[in-house]
């Protein structure tokens, strides 16, 4: 007689399974809406188009202080 192993998912405690969810670790497993839902969530705050808020770090460098200018040395 085998016996069922039951998989808890770690961030809604609902039923996980590795085939469709994914495994951080072996004591870590996520069910697949958590895991769907978290990558969702990774797109969306990385790979935004347009300006985020705030001011931009290209426009600040070299800002604070006078530039830095690197001119080669002839040897």
């Amino acid at each position: 007689m085998s016996e069922f192993i039951t998989i808890h998912c770690r961030t809604c405690g609902g039923v996980a399974h590795p085939a469709t969810g994914c495994v951080y670790s072996p004591t870590f497993i996520v069910c697949g809406p958590c895991t769907r839902e978290a990558w969702a969530w990774i797109r969306q705050h990385t790979g935004g188009k347009g300006r985020r808020r705030g001011p931009s770090f290209y426009n600040h460098v070299n800002v604070i202080a006078p530039p830095i200018s690197v001119e080669p040395t002839s040897s």
